[in-house]
């Protein structure tokens, strides 16, 4: 039995604390891992990412009237698409020096020829780092994933990449270039 005087804890106090101090660090670990996890929401799935990611808003109604998806892709440099082995991979992030940008889309609706244009965006400059490019041929639907590759032609840094149906802009996806 313990002295009014002792100093220092007895087994149960020492076990009380340990207790405690267990049930605050999980609880803070928990926090913190919810809080690390990446949205569940991608852009490389849909032209409509939150509005705080890209510089304006695509119109959800068009894409929807042509699209059930689009997406940005990579595939190294020098390949070319050809299932099984060189299928372009779902991404935001690039090389300049070792990827291509790809765009995989699945057509709900025919885009006729010279509708479609594309650009890439530059978040730092806020202008074009890209000249628009009209997209030359028809897209027609059921035809499984569409997807065309070419050259990055940017330097490393944040850009996004807008699609436009007649002038009026279906996607807007962020991306990385490193």
């Amino acid at each position: 039995m313990k002295k009014k005087n002792e100093q220092g804890f007895s087994a149960v106090e020492f076990l009380i604390i340990a207790v405690v101090i267990v049930i605050v660090g999980a609880g803070a670990w928990f926090v913190g891992k919810n809080n690390s996890k990446p949205s569940s929401t991608t852009a490389t799935t849909s032209s409509t990412p939150s509005p705080a990611a890209t510089s304006e808003q695509p119109d959800k109604t068009l894409f929807n009237q042509y699209f059930s998806s689009f997406s940005l892709a990579k595939l190294a440099n020098g390949k070319h698409i050809s299932p099984p082995n060189d299928i372009p991979t779902d991404t935001t992030t690039f090389n300049s020096s070792t990827d291509q940008l790809c765009q995989n889309m699945i057509v709900l609706k025919q885009v006729p020829s010279g509708s479609l244009s594309s650009t890439i965006y530059s978040v730092a400059t806020k202008q074009n780092a890209v000249p628009v490019a009209v997209f030359p041929g028809e897209l027609g639907p059921g035809q499984g994933t569409s997807s065309g590759c070419g050259t990055l032609g940017v330097a490393a840094g944040r850009y996004e990449y807008k699609a436009y149906i007649n002038n009026v802009l279906v996607v807007d996806i962020p991306f990385e270039v490193k």
